[in-house]
């Protein structure tokens, strides 16, 4: 009730905004500029309040439906809702991304960029978020094209608004952002690396997006010979999301390859994705084995892990350093090998056999980082190498240096 209330107030508060928001005086403009702890102006106050209450109801709404029975979830997520959502998502798209369509970049204050950026982010989950429980419904209503060609479904529309915010998504993982957009005018990639936090606010979306590709039944686009055959009572098969899964998985791996701050949360949900299948409870749709490109990048990130450790324990980041221990007792145990293969399991002991000893040209034997790290710490490691065994020959040597066997 309080979503279809609020639903015609949020869209029009939106439609006064957006004008002054986007197409703003430029006297007006060079004024808010002057200051560098100025934020947006109250249009965009505005717009960024009414998006992140929308936001928030729809967390709470979906939430609510996926922790019902089927027909009281029904009862509780109508098509009025849905609509009402998608007519809502219709109006901010074409000003998506935000950043790139507020006018002087070159003077924005570095409040005003968050507030954007924290504008795309609650646009981006509520895009996901809205297909995700139009695929829980599958409302006929709203997936009914017979009006005509012209008059896009609601599911295609979403498709073609998910394909930009997924873009918005890599590119934003990978640091390749246009500076233009965001501050100053120089272009090319965004100096500032990505936030822990802004990683974390990403989390929400970036696991409906992964979710969404078998719920929407396909993995390829079709081609644009396939959608110029079909007669026009046809539906054409939008269900797709372009192989978006594999590039959003390759481009967080990247990301944490790159990350200065903030990788135990990185680390955490890539290594999450690698264990999903030994959940009997996970009743999700994402799988990395069906897709060798997910799996490629997957071990490419696995086999980096002792480089991982080393490193953290290097900067005392031994959080990080215990995690990914526990991380790979935890694959070593299961040894499933679905999807980090023994032979991967084995690639471990040569790198791995550094973290303990190290024998230097000149300066001859060195402890390796195994030795900066506190007792309970140390103690994860040997239960990793229990798990190892048999060690080959040069890691148990470094082991055994290190009092670590």
């Amino acid at each position: 009730v309080l979503a279809s209330a609020l639903a015609p107030i949020f869209l029009n508060a939106i439609l006064d905004s957006a004008p002054s928001l986007f197409s703003p005086d430029p006297m007006q403009s060079a004024a808010m500029m002057t200051s560098s702890e100025a934020g947006l102006d109250i249009h965009g106050q505005m717009f960024l309040a009414v998006i992140k209450a929308t936001l928030k109801l729809w967390r709470s709404l979906a939430g609510a439906s996926t922790g019902s029975s089927g027909s009281e979830a029904s009862t509780r997520m109508t098509s009025s809702q849905l609509s009402d959502l998608g007519t809502f998502l219709s109006k901010l798209a074409p000003y998506f991304p935000f950043t790139e369509h507020v006018p002087g970049a070159s003077q924005r204050s570095s409040a005003a960029t968050e507030q954007l950026v924290e504008m795309e982010l609650a646009y981006a989950e509520l895009t996901a978020l809205a297909m995700s429980c139009l695929n829980a419904t599958q409302d006929p209503t709203l997936l009914d094209k017979r009006k005509g060609k012209k008059k896009a479904s609601m599911k295609e529309t979403l498709l073609h608004q998910l394909e930009d915010v997924g873009e918005y998504i890599v590119e934003t993982l990978r640091n390749e952002r246009p500076s233009s957009s965001l501050e100053g005018s120089q272009g090319g990639a965004i100096s500032a690396q990505l936030s822990p936090a802004t990683f974390a606010e990403l989390l929400p979306t970036i696991w409906l997006l992964l979710n969404l590709q078998t719920q929407s039944g396909a993995v390829d686009k079709d081609t644009d010979d396939e959608d110029d055959t079909m007669s026009d009572d046809e539906e054409p098969h939008q269900d797709s999301l372009g192989g978006l899964p594999s590039r959003l998985v390759e481009a967080i791996v990247t990301h944490f390859g790159k990350a200065g701050r903030g990788k135990t949360l990185i680390f955490g949900f890539i290594a999450r994705l690698t264990v999903l299948h030994t959940y009997a409870s996970y009743s999700g749709a994402f799988s990395p084995l069906p897709c060798p490109t997910v799996l490629s990048a997957i071990r490419s990130w696995f086999l980096n892990l002792p480089r991982v450790m080393w490193d953290a324990a290097m900067k005392k980041d031994f959080r990080l350093c215990s995690s990914v221990a526990e991380y790979l007792r935890h694959v070593c145990a299961a040894d499933d090998g679905a999807i980090i293969s023994h032979e991967d399991m084995d690639a471990l002991h040569a790198p791995l056999a550094v973290f303990f000893h190290i024998q230097h040209q000149t300066r001859g034997s060195i402890a390796g980082p195994y030795a900066r790290l506190p007792p309970q710490e140390q103690g994860r490691v040997r239960a990793l190498l229990y798990f190892l065994q048999p060690l080959d020959p040069r890691l148990r040597a470094a082991a055994e240096f290190a009092d670590a066997v």
